[in-house]
């Protein structure tokens, strides 16, 4: 696992798992407790230590909200998210629920050149299912998904 630096399409669904985790925040690393780090990461897996290109491959990701639901007493969420690799110009879009692992929905992979407001209006839309927006709790990231 993490051998490489890999592209969106390439990672298993562990190395995904563990890296849209990190990325939104959820991410223990799989640990004992909230302070794991990718130092204890690659050592408990028996890797080694994290590899020298590690931070700048990381680097490369960014991660975006498109839709974030809420219960009022705060105790369940879920929220699906649009990660970005800028170096391959790749992109995933993938729902996570508190205490689950991400998945990720449709392709493995989309090419940012093909991202439009209206294909991830589609993904949203999948997402919030035939309550749409009339929710309580939801937050929409109009700035990707306007709303029309």
């Amino acid at each position: 696992m993490f051998e490489k630096p890999k592209s969106l399409i390439e990672l298993s669904e562990h190395e995904f798992e563990n890296l849209a985790s990190y990325m939104n925040g959820a991410w223990d690393g799989s640990g004992p407790d909230p302070g794991y780090c990718w130092n204890e990461f690659f050592s408990d897996a028996d890797l080694g230590k994290v590899p020298e290109w590690f931070d700048e491959w990381l680097a490369v990701f960014e991660l975006e909200e498109l839709v974030f639901l809420e219960r009022e007493d705060n105790d369940a969420w879920a929220a699906l998210f649009l990660l970005k690799d800028t170096k391959r110009n790749q992109f995933v879009v993938y729902n996570s629920m508190r205490d689950d692992p991400p998945v990720r929905v449709g392709e493995l992979c989309y090419s940012i050149d093909s991202m439009n407001p209206e294909m991830l209006r589609a993904f949203v839309d999948d997402f919030l299912g035939p309550e749409g927006i009339k929710q309580i709790g939801v937050r929409l990231n109009q700035e990707l998904v306007p709303l029309f």
